[in-house]
């Protein structure tokens, strides 16, 4: 019971204020749409620190170093070997992971690795840049936004037409053979995927891991990381020292490396979205996957800023390290041997982690990732939620519940959001398919983006459609922040600022929880409230499934809220109809009961004394849902 009390709150702190002001308003009906979103952490987001899942004490950081596209295995074994024997000098292990596209699986020098603590993972066969590609292509023409017209007839619907394609079924084809294939190789298990080019090009998709990641492959295969989204330090994390987060000039160290002027593919591809910022640690997508983000730059995306091998990339990844030290996180480098970094400068990047911190950091490969995360997931793993400070899964600065807030009068854009309007207004596209999949959804820098296989041929390989651009489409004047006066405030009647309930500093459920802190402007919706005294963490968690599909992760790791295919398809409203909604009160607190006197746990059969000390406070909680606002009834 407390279990599975503790889990609710938690999800409806994620899922946001429940209260209604007005109909029709849920601020539920939109999660679905972040469920399978890769970007959403932020630096004031919960954190799984490295000391709460490495198992080993004293380690504060761990280091992946993942090299990337093989295919000759002798190649990589010249160019890693430098790597590998520098390594072993260490605890007499070379833990780095290959992301392989394809080799034969008798290859000797893949069992000789194997046995150095080397791990072989997947990459896709094919490297199709990007990986969802070959549909049937979409064009906006400027000035001409509007509303689709219902199909004829006949007519098969834009949003299903992807199922007379076989671009879909490539993208799957390519990453299924490669996991089944690097399944084939005597004694390794692949448990980790990159997805081709995601340093350079808006290759990461949500429709990715809502329709390809999270299914089996056709032999049973499934995998439980990837390692795709970059993070990017920046000083817009206080916390960081400025002489690592800046350089000499003053300058952002590594917001530099965000990659521009990319031409490919007949476009110049200038505004990249696969990042997040100074969140150096593992986070769930979709309650299937395990994220280790890439730490920034890549040796990809260094080259292309200022050449191949230069020194100023390998000072830039030690203040990285010593950056993800200092936040006990995760350092995941994406490099190649294809000449843009030579294998002694990565050395050298082992040298100073080893010299400046010693057993504080601890090098790893997925495979030994992915062992403590579970082994720490399914024993004492307890997910401390600190800093939550934030509501919704945001995939930008501007929420799904700010897009609302926005375009709340126009029953065209409410409706589309909340999937019962049947057509897709103002030149924007499904946010679901026909068929229920992912459509490649999400919400970036004021602009409503997809990224799916009928995009790969634009620019930026992303179809957008900015909030200006809609409200003129709508006859609407803009209401966006800035560019024009923002509506006053409404007061909380004494009946509402009662129904507001703070279940920690800085965290409250209730009518106007979501407008107590106006979102900064920036990629991150987050606040400035006093972190000191977060929720405190869960004494248990409990593992999920997915109907459908492949086991889940905890629930107490990745709190989602479970819905039908149905709800999912639509948010959980019935299609073609207009919802109706009634405010209903909801009353969430958390009371300290830690006792201040030493006790004898019940179950503790070795324990010969009261225990002196306290590990984990103790929290009764409480949730009323419905009720009269005073208490009665």
């Amino acid at each position: 019971m407390l279990r599975s009390l503790l889990t609710t709150l938690l999800c409806l702190a994620f899922c946001g204020p429940i209260l209604a002001d007005e109909a029709p308003k849920d601020a539920n009906r939109l999660a679905y749409l972040d469920e399978c979103n890769p970007w959403y952490p932020h630096k004031d987001f919960p954190k799984l620190i490295t000391p709460q899942w490495v198992g080993e004490e004293g380690v504060e950081a761990v280091i992946v170093l993942a090299i990337d596209d093989m295919r000759d295995p002798a190649k990589y074994e010249a160019y890693l070997r430098p790597i590998l024997n520098r390594l072993k000098q260490i605890d007499g292990r070379a833990p780095v992971s290959i992301m392989t596209n394809e080799v034969k699986p008798d290859d000797p020098q893949l069992q000789s690795w194997l046995g150095e603590g080397l791990s072989i993972e997947c990459h896709t066969i094919d490297h199709p840049c990007p990986i969802l590609q070959g549909g049937e292509g979409l064009k906006k023409v400027s000035g001409t936004l509007e509303a689709s017209p219902l199909p004829k007839e006949g007519e098969t619907p834009e949003s299903s037409r992807h199922l007379l394609e076989p671009a879909f079924a490539k993208a799957k084809s390519t990453y299924d053979r490669c996991v089944d294939l690097m399944g084939t190789i005597p004694g390794n298990k692949p448990v980790a995927f990159r997805t081709p080019c995601c340093d350079s090009l808006n290759t990461v998709s949500p429709r990715f891991f809502s329709e390809i990641f999270s299914k089996t492959t056709e032999n049973g295969n499934f995998l439980q990381i990837d390692s795709s989204v970059f993070t990017f330090f920046t000083s817009e994390d206080e916390s960081l020292p400025k002489e690592l987060v800046l350089d000499a000039n003053g300058n952002e160290r590594f917001w530099k490396y965000l990659p521009k002027n990319n031409k490919y593919g007949g476009n110049t591809h200038d505004n990249f979205v696969n990042y997040i910022k100074n969140y150096p640690y593992p986070y769930v997508i979709n309650n299937s996957c395990w994220e280790i983000p890439c730490i920034a730059p890549s040796d990809w995306s260094a080259q292309h800023l200022h050449g191949i091998n230069n020194p100023v990339t390998v000072e830039d990844w030690k203040a990285a390290i010593d950056l993800t030290v200092h936040k006990q996180g995760c350092f995941s480098l994406v490099f190649h041997p294809h000449g843009w970094i030579k294998p002694e400068q990565v050395v050298e990047m082992i040298d100073h982690a080893v010299a400046k911190h010693g057993n504080k950091v601890k090098f790893l490969n997925f495979k030994e990732v992915a062992e403590r995360l579970e082994k720490a997931e399914s024993g004492k793993l307890k997910a401390v939620w600190t800093g939550m400070t934030n509501f919704l899964l945001s995939p930008s600065n501007e929420t799904v519940e700010s897009a609302e807030s926005i375009f709340g009068k126009d029953p065209k854009i409410t409706g589309w959001l909340s999937g019962f309007w049947p057509v897709t207004p103002y030149g924007l596209r499904p946010i679901r398919r026909d068929d229920g999949t992912h459509n490649g959804f999400f919400i970036h820098d004021n602009h409503f983006c997809w990224i799916n296989e009928d995009t790969a041929k634009l620019p930026d390989l992303m179809y957008r459609v900015s909030f200006e651009e809609v409200l003129k489409a709508s006859g609407r004047a803009s209401a966006l922040r800035g560019n024009a006066p923002a509506a006053p405030p409404k007061q909380d009647s004494d009946s509402a600022a009662e129904q507001r309930q703070t279940i920690a500093p800085g965290v409250s459920l209730g009518k106007d929880a979501s407008n107590d802190e106006k979102a900064p402007e920036g990629r991150h919706n987050t606040s400035s409230n006093d972190q000191s005294a977060a929720p405190s963490g869960l004494e248990d968690s409990s593992s999920t499934e997915t109907p459908g599909s492949r086991p889940g992760l905890s629930s107490a790791v990745a709190p989602r809220l479970n819905r039908s295919d149905d709800q999912h398809a639509h948010g959980g409203l019935t299609p073609n109809r207009s919802p109706e909604y009634s405010a209903v009160p909801i009353g969430a607190a958390v009371v300290d009961i830690t006792p201040d006197y030493p006790v004898r746990l019940t179950g503790y059969g070795n324990r010969m004394k009261e225990s002196e000390g306290v590990a984990v406070k103790i929290h009764a909680r409480a949730l009323m849902i419905g009720g009269s606002a005073r208490g009665r009834g």
